[in-house]
């Protein structure tokens, strides 16, 4: 036998009501609930069934589903419940099923609570007072959403309650937290997800104490926060936006002048672009897409120059054409910190972050290490042997670095530990970009002669694949919860968005001209 929970009619003649979440919440701590919902149209004699769906709610979880309520003037919602293993009297005080209707704009209308319908002996048993906490929350939500709930006590709504909330996920964050009931037992609170991510289901847990009873509820979703790619492009001086989700450029920033090097922290949502034409420094704001903020420093940093330490909060630059060295900025102030004198030529950096060391290829063929804990002096110097080197990356798990050899057409790879050589793989046709999956152990480096990509396994220091891309590939940015790889065609003017999993081109994103690196967050 089922529990069915049933709304009276309800009066929409205003149409006002659009949108409907029939929300069931399973309180059992082992079991299964079968949930059948069904909206009738009250407004026919006999009523009719509009919509009904089935599905399944988890132990301590809770899952809602929308139905369209558009040109109904009067309504009803039945919900079956079927609690795997339990009477139908521990069942009606499990589930909890709630109502939230909106209008058509999406705003919250109000919350409407269902009784027990059948069986009827269930409909006067005296349940004991515990409270009751809802947390209602859509089957998905992007970076940046609003969520909110109520808390009762014996029906009765809990006014000025803390309910605090937590994540299974990392970086998902809530604003306020906690939340604090208002006269009518609501609360809304905002919750902010950052750095992007891939499609990533999360559980959500609220939690409140009333009357010395501590309650808790958790709403599981999946977060749909886009990754966005920054590309720039010299030739027509700006910025393009690609939208990882549909692999489609969905903005272009203008104000640059020959924009080289780019990175960006996915904590703070900036972005960092080195104007070569005016060696500042352009800061944009990722939420809106503008330049928030120009800070004068650098000289000459070319691709692959700019990068972020995302944990301190600090931005190096490899000057080129400067005074061999490495500008250092401080991310919060927007000022410089230091300067560090390198080898000559310092074009490519890479930051390891869990060490809080940066690495610097310097074209003369030597790689420098900038010690971030020791007032960023240079405390090793790795000698290649070779002039002309370009892009370097670190995997911060196995502690290797690698360093593209454009002139002798080799990756040379770094023992992190010891600052010394321990191997050096043959990569044909000047490898020139360069960067890694560290969750994959996979190196990828750009083949600016013949078009193409290798792929070098960081477990065996081999080269095991190579993938043909556009005209003159440089940047290259790896996206590991997505394992897509995005590099940087100088010479078509396009952005090649590779499968990691296949070595596949899977697209190909027409940005601005002469792109030349690239970041994302």
């Amino acid at each position: 036998m089922v529990i069915l929970f049933s709304t009276g009619p309800i009066d929409n003649t205003d149409l006002t009501l659009n949108n409907v979440e029939i929300r069931v919440r399973n309180t059992d701590p082992s079991n299964l609930a079968n949930v059948q919902v069904r909206l009738l149209n009250e407004s026919m004699s006999p009523e009719v069934l509009s919509q009904s769906q089935a599905f399944n709610v988890n132990s301590n979880s809770s899952k809602g589903v929308l139905f369209s309520a558009v040109a109904l003037t009067s309504f009803l919602i039945e919900v079956e419940i079927d609690l795997a293993n339990r009477s139908d009297e521990v069942t009606v005080s499990a589930v909890q099923p709630t109502i939230t209707t909106f209008n058509g704009s999406s705003e919250f209308k109000q919350f409407i609570r269902l009784l027990v319908s059948s069986p009827e002996v269930l409909q006067d048993i005296d349940y004991p007072v515990t409270p009751q906490l809802n947390l209602f929350l859509s089957d998905s939500f992007n970076c940046k959403t609003q969520i909110f709930g109520d808390l009762t006590l014996g029906g009765v709504p809990q006014a000025g309650v803390d309910v605090s909330f937590t994540a299974n996920t990392s970086g998902v964050m809530f604003v306020p937290n906690p939340a604090v009931t208002n006269i009518n037992g609501d609360y809304v609170m905002s919750v902010v997800v950052t750095p992007s991510k891939g499609l990533t289901e999360t559980a959500i847990t609220a939690s409140a104490t009333v009357n010395g009873q501590t309650i808790q509820t958790v709403s599981v979703s999946e977060i749909v926060c886009p990754f966005k790619l920054y590309v720039t492009n010299t030739g027509t001086n700006n910025i393009s936006v690609i939208d990882t989700n549909i692999n489609t450029v969905i903005d272009t920033i203008t104000g640059f002048n020959s924009p080289s090097g780019i990175a960006a922290n996915g904590f703070t949502k900036l972005v960092y672009v080195f104007n070569e034409g005016l060696n500042v420094l352009s800061v944009i704001d990722a939420d809106t897409n503008m330049i928030t903020t120009t800070i004068t420093a650098g000289t000459g940093v070319q691709q692959y120059g700019v990068a972020v330490n995302t944990i301190e909060n600090i931005i190096y630059l490899a000057n080129r054409f400067g005074n061999n060295d490495v500008t250092i900025i401080d991310g919060m102030m927007n000022n410089i910190i230091t300067t560090v004198s390198v080898g000559f030529q310092p074009i490519s950096v890479s930051v390891d972050e869990q060490r809080n060391l940066t690495y610097v290829s310097n074209n003369s063929g030597e790689v420098s290490v900038i010690d971030g804990n020791n007032n960023f002096v240079v405390t090793a110097t790795i000698t290649l042997g070779i002039f002309g080197v370009r892009g370097i990356t670190v995997n911060e798990t196995t502690n290797l670095v690698y360093v593209a050899g454009l002139s002798n057409n080799l990756v040379t790879v770094i023992d992190g530990s010891f600052f010394t050589i321990t191997t050096t793989i043959s990569i044909q046709g000047f490898p020139n970009g360069i960067s890694l999956n560290e969750l994959t152990n996979l190196v990828y480096t750009s083949r600016v002669i013949d078009n193409s990509i290798s792929v070098i396994d960081g477990n065996l220091n081999v080269e095991t694949a190579t993938f043909s891309v556009g005209i003159n590939p440089l940047g290259i940015a790896v996206i590991e919860p997505l394992n897509q790889i995005y590099v940087v065609n100088l010479g078509s003017s396009n952005v090649s968005v590779i499968d990691g999993s296949s070595n596949l081109v899977a697209a190909t994103v027409t940005v601005g001209t002469n792109p030349v690196d690239i970041t994302f967050l």
